[in-house]
Protein backbone atom coordinates (compact mmCIF):
# COMPACT_ATOMS: atom_id res chain seq x y z
CA UNK A 1 0.00 0.00 0.00
CA UNK A 2 1.39 3.22 -1.05
CA UNK A 3 1.66 6.01 1.87
CA UNK A 4 3.13 9.27 1.91
CA UNK A 5 4.09 12.09 4.48
CA UNK A 6 3.42 15.59 4.86
CA UNK A 7 5.37 17.69 6.78
CA UNK A 8 3.21 21.27 8.18
CA UNK A 9 5.87 24.01 9.65
CA UNK A 10 3.94 25.46 12.50
CA UNK A 11 5.42 28.83 11.13
CA UNK A 12 5.25 31.14 8.30
CA UNK A 13 8.60 31.39 7.27
CA UNK A 14 10.04 31.04 3.43
CA UNK A 15 12.44 29.20 4.71
CA UNK A 16 10.69 26.24 6.37
CA UNK A 17 10.06 25.54 2.53
CA UNK A 18 13.62 24.72 1.98
CA UNK A 19 13.58 22.41 5.25
CA UNK A 20 12.08 19.98 3.94
CA UNK A 21 8.09 21.24 5.10
CA UNK A 22 5.20 21.18 2.50
CA UNK A 23 2.84 23.36 4.38
CA UNK A 24 2.90 26.85 6.21
CA UNK A 25 0.42 28.88 8.14
CA UNK A 26 -1.04 32.07 6.43
CA UNK A 27 -1.25 34.33 9.35
CA UNK A 28 -1.01 37.44 7.59
CA UNK A 29 -4.28 36.21 5.19
CA UNK A 30 -6.27 35.70 8.03
CA UNK A 31 -5.45 38.67 9.83
CA UNK A 32 -6.22 40.60 6.62
CA UNK A 33 -9.37 38.34 6.71
CA UNK A 34 -10.67 40.00 9.62
CA UNK A 35 -9.75 43.41 8.83
CA UNK A 36 -11.55 43.31 5.99
CA UNK A 37 -15.21 42.28 7.67
CA UNK A 38 -14.76 44.31 10.19
CA UNK A 39 -14.64 46.84 7.33
CA UNK A 40 -11.49 47.37 5.61
CA UNK A 41 -11.18 47.13 1.33
CA UNK A 42 -11.54 43.63 0.18
CA UNK A 43 -9.09 44.67 -2.13
CA UNK A 44 -6.40 43.81 1.08
CA UNK A 45 -7.67 40.24 0.81
CA UNK A 46 -6.16 39.30 -2.88
CA UNK A 47 -2.76 41.66 -2.29
CA UNK A 48 -1.97 40.15 0.95
CA UNK A 49 -2.64 36.93 -1.01
CA UNK A 50 -0.54 37.51 -3.61
CA UNK A 51 2.34 38.83 -0.74
CA UNK A 52 2.11 35.77 1.02
CA UNK A 53 2.38 33.42 -2.20
CA UNK A 54 5.39 35.08 -4.06
CA UNK A 55 7.80 33.19 -1.64
CA UNK A 56 6.14 29.54 -2.03
CA UNK A 57 7.64 27.08 -4.13
CA UNK A 58 6.00 25.24 -6.68
CA UNK A 59 4.32 22.41 -5.36
CA UNK A 60 3.98 23.77 -1.87
CA UNK A 61 1.55 25.74 0.00
CA UNK A 62 0.01 27.95 2.57
CA UNK A 63 -2.33 26.34 4.92
CA UNK A 64 -5.79 28.38 5.07
CA UNK A 65 -8.06 29.01 7.53
CA UNK A 66 -10.88 30.92 9.39
CA UNK A 67 -10.32 29.60 12.83
CA UNK A 68 -7.58 26.68 14.06
CA UNK A 69 -6.73 25.35 17.38
CA UNK A 70 -4.75 28.21 18.50
CA UNK A 71 -7.43 31.10 17.33
CA UNK A 72 -10.51 29.26 18.60
CA UNK A 73 -9.05 28.86 21.79
CA UNK A 74 -7.83 32.43 22.57
CA UNK A 75 -10.03 34.43 19.93
CA UNK A 76 -13.81 34.48 19.02
CA UNK A 77 -15.16 32.09 16.89
CA UNK A 78 -15.81 32.51 13.02
CA UNK A 79 -19.30 33.21 13.76
CA UNK A 80 -18.59 36.09 15.84
CA UNK A 81 -15.37 37.82 13.52
CA UNK A 82 -17.19 37.30 10.12
CA UNK A 83 -20.43 38.93 11.79
CA UNK A 84 -22.44 35.69 11.96
CA UNK A 85 -23.31 32.64 10.41
CA UNK A 86 -23.68 33.49 6.75
CA UNK A 87 -20.48 35.75 6.96
CA UNK A 88 -18.37 32.75 8.17
CA UNK A 89 -18.89 31.09 5.50
CA UNK A 90 -18.90 33.78 2.85
CA UNK A 91 -15.43 33.96 4.85
CA UNK A 92 -14.83 30.69 3.98
CA UNK A 93 -15.83 30.07 0.65
CA UNK A 94 -12.96 33.23 -0.27
CA UNK A 95 -10.86 31.39 1.86
CA UNK A 96 -11.50 27.19 0.66
CA UNK A 97 -11.28 28.66 -2.91
CA UNK A 98 -8.88 31.12 -3.40
CA UNK A 99 -5.54 28.89 -2.95
CA UNK A 100 -4.15 26.82 -0.77
CA UNK A 101 -4.49 23.79 1.30
CA UNK A 102 -7.98 24.50 3.48
CA UNK A 103 -8.25 24.03 6.95
CA UNK A 104 -11.80 23.42 8.97
CA UNK A 105 -11.53 23.42 12.87
CA UNK A 106 -13.86 21.50 14.82
CA UNK A 107 -17.10 23.05 15.15
CA UNK A 108 -16.82 26.11 12.96
CA UNK A 109 -18.83 23.36 10.49
CA UNK A 110 -21.92 23.87 13.44
CA UNK A 111 -21.25 27.49 14.24
CA UNK A 112 -20.28 27.31 17.36
CA UNK A 113 -20.41 30.53 18.89
CA UNK A 114 -18.09 29.99 22.13
CA UNK A 115 -14.53 29.46 22.57
CA UNK A 116 -13.21 25.97 22.20
CA UNK A 117 -11.28 25.21 24.82
CA UNK A 118 -7.73 23.85 24.40
CA UNK A 119 -6.93 21.60 26.84
CA UNK A 120 -10.45 19.68 27.83
CA UNK A 121 -13.15 18.08 26.48
CA UNK A 122 -16.05 19.92 24.30
CA UNK A 123 -18.38 17.89 22.25
CA UNK A 124 -19.50 18.95 19.12
CA UNK A 125 -23.07 19.14 18.67
CA UNK A 126 -23.62 17.89 15.28
CA UNK A 127 -27.27 18.86 15.38
CA UNK A 128 -26.50 22.52 15.82
CA UNK A 129 -27.72 24.52 12.68
CA UNK A 130 -27.71 21.86 10.40
CA UNK A 131 -28.01 24.60 7.23
CA UNK A 132 -24.37 25.87 7.83
CA UNK A 133 -23.03 21.70 7.88
CA UNK A 134 -24.78 21.15 4.95
CA UNK A 135 -23.03 24.24 2.96
CA UNK A 136 -19.62 23.37 4.51
CA UNK A 137 -20.21 19.56 3.24
CA UNK A 138 -21.03 21.15 -0.22
CA UNK A 139 -18.52 23.78 -0.78
CA UNK A 140 -16.16 21.00 0.37
CA UNK A 141 -18.21 18.59 -2.11
CA UNK A 142 -17.23 21.01 -4.89
CA UNK A 143 -13.91 21.63 -4.37
CA UNK A 144 -12.93 17.78 -3.69
CA UNK A 145 -14.59 16.85 -6.86
CA UNK A 146 -13.21 19.38 -9.16
CA UNK A 147 -9.99 19.89 -10.02
CA UNK A 148 -9.67 23.69 -11.38
CA UNK A 149 -11.00 24.59 -7.45
CA UNK A 150 -7.70 22.84 -6.18
CA UNK A 151 -5.21 23.85 -9.36
CA UNK A 152 -6.57 26.94 -11.01
CA UNK A 153 -4.50 29.39 -12.06
CA UNK A 154 -6.04 32.54 -10.01
CA UNK A 155 -7.42 36.01 -12.59
CA UNK A 156 -8.25 38.58 -9.48
CA UNK A 157 -10.42 40.90 -10.07
CA UNK A 158 -10.70 44.09 -7.71
CA UNK A 159 -13.69 45.51 -5.57
CA UNK A 160 -14.21 46.98 -2.14
CA UNK A 161 -16.80 45.33 -1.28
CA UNK A 162 -16.98 41.84 -2.24
CA UNK A 163 -14.05 38.89 -3.74
CA UNK A 164 -14.30 38.10 -7.04
CA UNK A 165 -11.28 35.52 -9.09
CA UNK A 166 -11.58 33.10 -11.77
CA UNK A 167 -9.38 30.02 -11.71
CA UNK A 168 -8.34 28.18 -14.62
CA UNK A 169 -7.36 24.65 -15.22
CA UNK A 170 -6.98 22.46 -18.47
CA UNK A 171 -9.75 24.33 -20.18
CA UNK A 172 -12.34 24.51 -17.13
CA UNK A 173 -13.41 27.60 -15.16
CA UNK A 174 -14.51 28.63 -12.44
CA UNK A 175 -15.57 31.65 -11.03
CA UNK A 176 -16.15 32.64 -7.04
CA UNK A 177 -17.39 35.43 -5.58
CA UNK A 178 -18.30 36.86 -2.44
CA UNK A 179 -20.20 39.47 -0.73
CA UNK A 180 -18.08 40.90 2.44
CA UNK A 181 -20.59 42.84 3.73
CA UNK A 182 -23.46 42.61 5.82
CA UNK A 183 -25.73 44.76 2.71
CA UNK A 184 -26.33 44.33 -0.27
CA UNK A 185 -23.68 45.00 -3.12
CA UNK A 186 -23.55 45.26 -6.38
CA UNK A 187 -20.15 44.78 -8.39
CA UNK A 188 -19.68 45.83 -12.15
CA UNK A 189 -18.12 42.66 -14.04
CA UNK A 190 -15.05 42.99 -16.18
CA UNK A 191 -15.34 43.01 -20.10
CA UNK A 192 -14.05 39.20 -19.99
CA UNK A 193 -17.11 38.09 -18.04
CA UNK A 194 -20.06 40.07 -19.61
CA UNK A 195 -22.64 37.77 -21.40
CA UNK A 196 -20.74 34.89 -20.04
CA UNK A 197 -22.90 31.16 -19.46
CA UNK A 198 -21.73 29.07 -16.08
CA UNK A 199 -23.67 26.59 -14.49
CA UNK A 200 -23.79 27.48 -10.29
CA UNK A 201 -21.71 24.26 -8.79
CA UNK A 202 -23.76 24.23 -5.53
CA UNK A 203 -27.23 24.03 -6.81
CA UNK A 204 -26.46 23.07 -10.53
CA UNK A 205 -28.58 25.51 -11.75
CA UNK A 206 -27.82 27.30 -15.32
CA UNK A 207 -26.46 30.85 -15.11
CA UNK A 208 -25.48 33.68 -17.08
CA UNK A 209 -23.69 36.69 -16.26
CA UNK A 210 -24.37 40.19 -17.51
CA UNK A 211 -22.55 43.66 -17.01
CA UNK A 212 -23.41 43.74 -13.27
CA UNK A 213 -23.75 41.38 -10.58
CA UNK A 214 -25.69 41.94 -7.22
CA UNK A 215 -24.87 40.03 -4.20
CA UNK A 216 -27.38 39.72 -1.11
CA UNK A 217 -25.49 40.35 2.53
CA UNK A 218 -22.62 38.00 2.94
CA UNK A 219 -23.98 35.94 -0.20
CA UNK A 220 -20.85 34.42 -1.77
CA UNK A 221 -21.34 32.51 -5.52
CA UNK A 222 -19.59 29.80 -7.34
CA UNK A 223 -19.79 28.96 -10.78
CA UNK A 224 -18.64 26.86 -13.47
CA UNK A 225 -17.95 25.75 -16.92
Amino acid sequence: MKSSLLFLAEGTRGDHFSSGFDLIFSWDYYSTLKSVYAGGSAMSITSTHATEYNSVPKGKHRLRFTTNHDESAWDNSPVQIFKGIQGALSASAITIFLEGVPLLYSGQEVGRASKTPFFSKSPINWNENPFMLKAYADMMNVYTRNDVARRGENTLFQYRDAVCFKKTYQGKEMLIMANVRNQQTQISLPLALQNTYWKDALSNVNDTLNSTVTLSPYQYRILIH
